[in-house]
């Protein structure tokens, strides 16, 4: 939980309810595990999940979440390039990137 927090920054514990969260990841249980995580820590945060990275971009324009959590390789348009379109219309956003190898993650 702390490698959470330290990835979101501290200045998140106050979190509006309009403020949201996207995560981006194709494997299902790391999701869902980040999902688990994130909620318990921020109760009021609203969360947005897309399996890859296309999906990703178009929730993204939908919603236009504060803060996204990538993978980088998933299928259809990896994390690299979902990060490069969200720079180009919304630099301001936060963008945690996650890598999970062999039950690891990496933030």
């Amino acid at each position: 939980m702390t490698i959470v927090k330290a990835a979101l920054g501290s200045d998140f514990t106050g979190l509006q309810p309009t403020c949201s969260l996207l995560i981006v990841e194709d494997d299902k249980d790391s999701c869902e595990m980040l999902l688990l995580v994130i909620r318990k820590l921020f109760p009021t945060l609203v969360t947005h999940c897309a399996s890859n990275g296309k999906l990703g971009w178009e929730t993204f324009q939908r919603h236009t979440p504060g803060i996204v959590i990538t993978d980088l390789n998933m299928p259809e348009m990896n994390g690299l390039a979902l990060l490069r379109e969200l720079n180009r219309v919304r630099p301001a956003t936060n963008r945690p990137v996650w890598r999970n190898f062999a039950g690891y993650w990496h933030l």
